[in-house]
């Protein structure tokens, strides 16, 4: 579909069934249909699922770019903000080794509500690639079990905050996709 095309399956012009302008304004619709467009990706293409280690992943080109860019906030060994607590502490090389599905959507799209503000990106114009280079050399980055604990990041909840938002955005991109689907599906018929 085009962009337009979703956003008319977005704001209930093509169908009044699927009508989100009551809950969404015509930028965030737009926002979401650009997203649906050319953002959202099978992390599968990038993720061996079975290693949890990035596919096709250059981490001299990842250092590189991580250097220049998350190195100034993160820190260049990534402790300088610990997510969680000291007790289980939490750094960009973790969450690159545990949870690289997490990393790759927060690499590209930030982390809302963070402070400072990480910076999406794909508003940067990163390509998906740049992402996974730089996902490849995160996850040699420490862990936390090798490095000394950073005092927690203030003004956030934490790991398990994080997944539950990360969880709740998925659960509403799937609702949403749904339903363009549907639209979609019937459009067809």
């Amino acid at each position: 579909m085009t962009v337009e095309q979703l956003v008319g399956a977005l704001n209930g012009s093509t169908n009044s069934a699927h009508d989100f302008s009551t809950v969404m304004n015509d930028a965030a619709i737009t926002d979401l249909a650009n997203f649906l467009k050319t953002g959202l990706v099978d992390p599968r293409q990038y993720i061996d699922y079975a290693t949890g280690t990035p596919k096709n992943a250059d981490a001299n080109q990842g250092k590189s770019l991580y250097d220049g860019l998350c190195g100034d906030c993160h820190g260049l060994d990534g402790t300088t903000f610990n997510f969680a607590s000291p007790e289980a502490p939490e750094f960009i090389g973790t969450l690159a080794v545990d949870n690289p599905q997490e990393f790759l959507h927060k690499a590209r799209f930030g982390q809302p509500g963070s402070n400072p503000m990480m910076p999406s990106t794909f508003d940067l114009g990163w390509s998906i690639q740049n992402v996974v280079d730089v996902m490849a050399y995160a996850q040699t980055l420490p862990t936390g079990t090798e490095a000394t604990a950073a005092p927690a990041l203030p003004g956030t909840l934490g790991s398990g905050f994080s997944m539950i938002a990360a969880l709740l955005a998925i659960g509403v991109l799937a609702v949403i996709m749904f339903f363009v689907i549907r639209v979609w599906s019937q459009r067809r018929r």
